[in-house]
């Protein structure tokens, strides 16, 4: 509204926890997963085409961002959005389609775990699932706030990553508030 101050929000990263695919999967990451393992039945993984927005639990649908994967100048991967999830965009400030995680992600330490988490799917070419804690609100104010977070790789020749689907929902702990 207009004439209103605005608080400046605030990002921190406080920590990540790794958890075990698929023990520890609950609600749509399950159906997200159990998806994925169909397509990868064969032994190689699934392919981003065989993927479909129907296919997706619902609930998922506007949360589900896909990366594709570049090597990097240094040798290492760079990761570059390629669809990013109609809900998860009203959050950024930044546009991400089409531009690197370190484009979009402010908070360096935040930028850096992503990094190397999706740098371990690609190396393992196996599903990750973490919970991820983080502080947000306006300076001086900031709240708890933890999210679960499933990466799936994707591959156009069934043996290199070449694409990682993420979906991310708030923990069902922080979900009230």
């Amino acid at each position: 509204m207009p004439g209103l101050p605005r608080h400046r929000e605030e990002f921190r990263f406080v920590s990540s926890t790794s958890l075990k695919v698929p023990n520890d999967l609950w609600g749509d990451f399950a159906l997200l997963h159990n998806c994925w393992m169909k397509l990868a039945a064969g032994g190689d993984l699934p392919a981003r085409q065989s993927i479909s927005l129907p296919d997706l639990p619902p609930a998922l649908r506007g949360l589900t961002n896909l990366l594709g994967v570049e090597i990097s100048e240094t040798g290492g991967h760079a990761f570059r959005f390629r669809l990013f999830g109609s809900l998860q965009r009203m959050e950024t400030l930044v546009p991400p389609t089409g531009r690197l995680i370190a484009e979009v992600i402010p908070d360096a330490s935040y930028c850096a775990m992503m990094q190397q988490h999706y740098s371990e799917v690609v190396t393992a070419r196996a599903p990750r699932f973490d919970r991820i804690f983080n502080s947000v609100g306006p300076k001086g104010h900031q709240a708890p706030y933890s999210y679960d977070r499933l990466i799936l790789p994707l591959s156009f020749d069934g043996l290199t990553v070449t694409d990682l689907m993420t979906c991310s929902l708030k923990t069902p702990e922080s979900s009230g508030g």
